[in-house]
């Protein structure tokens, strides 16, 4: 057991918890890679006649890579580049249907099982579950991990957010 963590320990490429550096530089990384992309995007859309549709999930795809670029050492942000990749590669075009939403009601999606369990452990493994489909990569992630990665995905959307806010409003 104890040489797993150490093998694990061996193989990180940052620490668990991001330290203040880490959230400081993502912004200035992110609109770095962001807004030549979208640059790139408009110039193209300007020269074709693409549809709304198209543009929408292109520039869907640039958001969600300029994150993933951003972000690079944790689980889920490589998780998400190779996702958004694939599908790049799959489908010659970019599909906005990057993240699983889970179903909103925990009740109905839980089977019954044949050994009984109490009721809160069949919630914590339906809930489990639920963020392993929502954090990019999380099938891969054991609990510990996943709850870790669960929490830097969602400060850095907040953080995606307030910027894209941002950018949207000084257009």
């Amino acid at each position: 057991m104890e040489e797993e963590k150490l093998r694990r320990k061996r193989r990180r490429v940052c620490a668990i918890e991001p330290n203040e550096l880490v959230y400081a530089s993502f912004p200035s990384n992110y609109i770095s890679r962001l807004l030549p992309a979208l640059v790139r995007v408009t110039g193209i859309a300007s020269c074709e006649a693409n549809k709304d549709e198209d543009m929408e999930k292109t520039v869907r795809f640039e958001v969600d890579m300029a994150l993933a670029t951003s972000t690079s050492c944790f689980k889920w942000s490589s998780a998400l580049k190779h996702q958004l990749e694939q599908q790049q590669q799959q489908q010659g075009k970019f599909d906005s249907k990057t993240v699983i939403i889970p179903n909103p009601n925990p009740r109905k999606g839980i089977r019954e099982h044949k050994k009984k369990k109490n009721r809160g452990e069949e919630e914590l493994e339906f809930r489990v579950r639920a963020l392993r489909k929502i954090v990019p990569g999380g099938e891969e992630m054991n609990a510990c991990e996943l709850l870790t990665e669960m929490e830097s995905y969602v400060v850095y959307l907040q953080m995606q957010v307030y910027i894209l806010k941002s950018l949207v409003a000084n257009h």
